[in-house]
């Protein structure tokens, strides 16, 4: 059967102007004073019928944007879009409603317009109305209403209209709970019945629960697309790598430490990394337009990235960007030239980084040139380029032979070094040593669920397990901590907690432990749940809560399964019962 959307190769781009006379001049004089934003950058995206699509993304991702071409309402710059069935889509609070019309005046309106028969109207009006549950404020003009009331009517709208597609975007974040919760139910009644679903919102928990598959955009382009379980859970560590630099005083210290460890397992003697950056590696701190990136090399045809258009891949070509996991921003124009941002970004690996093929035949060290034209806001900060020295482990700054002005506020610049070769042997030993030199304290060596005594990933109802979590303290440690989440698999919160909490502290540890925390009986009822864990320096709500320090994570590394023994009734997350006390003559 045909999917009900096909989006191929889709690119949004907007004009941005400093000032708006900017667009005056630009009218008389027939010269360029907009920069090209790129919203979107070659988004392809399917979707089948009963398919349940989640879109995530940091804010300026442009999920939005997506929604907005996929719904129709905005034409993209290239691309195409294929909708095969009826769309009813959600993006703004009022996007539907009349602000000077009454509530039912809008339902009414929005039903008659959408091709309603009268047969069914008065019973469809009757559907909204009291799933919007507004009360008087029905008759009332749309403008009196809060946002919450806005979200209500507009939701009970939009899914009444009985569509082939039902898109809605993250406004729903502005209802109450009960809302929320209705609000839910009712979009899983709508893919039951056979209709596709496309659903963007910030809280991972629901697009758990709601979406099969799952899109992430970063930068404006896909960044990954596969089973919502998946894309989620890698989501979720990107965000809390971001979180502990930005919030954890000793995390964001060793910043350079993750980085060099996420070279490990990309290290090859033939992959050459290098980077933009200030002198020194230091963080950006201006904001960069790079047009052109040249690499020069013996054995090598000189070969010119335009960074703001499609990368090969790095099987298509010797010389591609590290588009995503460093400081590399989208593409952009900037003064009529295609570019692409370099700005500092939060749990990023620093610089806008590339990478460089050795050919087999440069057997001794390796002389590369390096030309890039780069522009920047503030016009103070300069730009260098370094490379990874896989034999000292470290990062070596290139020498800069020239530095030249080339057109309004471009400048070439030209660097040259020699890489010293490295034998595929060789990159065990450099992997070590980075371990060696950059690993946190403390790491999760293992966690698993156990079930009297046996290793196990299924238990039954009111069966008593303990989950475990090993960890290695490569040096004398003074205080850790192991934390532990429960969270079941259709994104229900169901349980936290620290060791330290219960006396779970370990004290000058330097070597293995293993922390277990027990559930006896077991509580839980029955169904599958994700769990994950992580080491800290020491629990203490009031002088170390958030953690200065997380020293390590595993997010969803070892799934329960929970099965019922027995037909019996669903009691819930926590299949127990307690104790009743019935009083014939309570006290007054």
């Amino acid at each position: 059967m045909d999917d009900v959307i096909t989006a191929e190769h889709l690119s949004k781009s907007f004009h941005v102007y400093n000032r708006p006379t900017d667009l005056v001049r630009e009218m008389f004089t027939r010269r360029t004073y907009h920069d090209v934003f790129w919203a979107l950058h070659d988004v392809s995206v399917r979707v089948g019928h009963r398919q349940r699509l989640g879109i995530i993304g940091p804010n300026g991702s442009g999920k939005t944007t997506l929604l907005r071409i996929l719904a129709g309402n905005l034409t993209p710059t290239s691309g195409r879009v294929r909708v095969n069935g009826r769309i009813s889509a959600m993006l703004a609070l009022n996007s539907i409603l009349n602000p000077d019309e009454t509530g039912f005046e809008n339902i009414r309106f929005n039903l008659i317009v959408n091709g309603c028969p009268k047969s069914e109207l008065d019973h469809k009006i009757e559907d909204i109305v009291d799933f919007a549950e507004l009360g008087p404020f029905i008759y009332k003009p749309v403008r009196t209403f809060s946002s919450g009331m806005n979200a209500r009517l507009a939701f009970a709208l939009t899914t009444a209209l009985e569509p082939d597609i039902l898109v809605v975007d993250e406004v729903l974040a502005v209802g109450d709970a009960y809302f929320v919760g209705k609000a839910m139910k009712r979009m899983l009644d709508v893919c039951d019945r056979g209709r596709a679903l496309l659903f963007v919102s910030h809280s991972t928990s629901d697009v758990q629960r709601l979406c099969d598959t799952v899109v992430w955009l970063d930068q404006g382009a896909v960044r990954r697309y596969g089973p919502a379980r998946d894309v989620l859970a890698e989501y979720e560590r990107d965000f809390r790598r971001q979180e502990d630099e930005a919030t954890r005083e000793a995390n964001a210290a060793r910043r350079a430490h993750v980085e060099y460890l996420s070279f490990a397992d990309e290290l090859s003697p033939d992959l050459v990394r290098l980077r933009l950056v200030p002198p020194g590696g230091t963080r950006l701190l201006d904001t960069h337009y790079v047009r052109r990136v040249v690499v020069r090399a013996p054995g090598l045809e000189p070969v010119e990235i335009v960074p703001g258009s499609a990368e090969p891949l790095p099987s298509h070509s010797p010389v591609w960007l590290d588009a995503i996991g460093c400081d590399w921003g989208r593409p952009h124009e900037h003064l009529s030239s295609e570019c692409r941002l370099l700005y500092s970004q939060t749990g990023r690996r620093r610089g806008g980084q590339f990478l460089a093929r050795r050919p087999a035949s440069a057997q001794d060290a390796w002389p590369i040139e390096i030309e890039f034209e780069s522009a920047s806001d503030g016009g103070t900060e300069k730009l260098g380029v370094e490379c990874l020295d896989l034999a000292a482990a470290e990062w070596r700054a290139a020498e800069t032979i020239k530095s030249t002005a080339v057109g309004d506020r471009w400048t070439r610049v030209t660097c040259a070094l020699s890489v010293t070769p490295v034998r595929a042997d060789q990159i065990p030993e450099f992997i070590t040593r980075l371990k060696e030199r950059y690993q946190p304290d403390v790491n999760i060596t293992d966690f698993a669920v156990y079930c009297a005594g046996e290793r196990t990933d299924t238990i039954a109802e009111g069966q008593p397990f303990e989950i475990r979590t090993t960890i290695n303290a490569r040096r004398r440690t003074p205080l850790i901590d192991v934390g532990l989440r429960i969270m079941r698999a259709d994104g229900v919160y169901v349980f936290w907690q620290s060791s330290g909490m219960v006396g779970g502290h370990i004290h000058d540890l330097e070597g293995e432990a293993t922390v277990a925390f027990k559930f006896e009986p077991g509580y839980f009822g029955s169904g599958r749940y994700l769990l994950s864990t992580s080491c800290h320096n020491g629990w203490d709500i009031d002088r170390n809560y958030p953690y200065s320090e997380v020293f390590s994570r595993r997010l969803n590394a070892a799934e329960l399964i929970i099965q019922r023994s027995e037909p019996r009734l669903d009691l819930g997350v926590l299949a127990i019962t307690v104790p009743v006390r019935v009083d014939r003559n309570p006290a007054p």
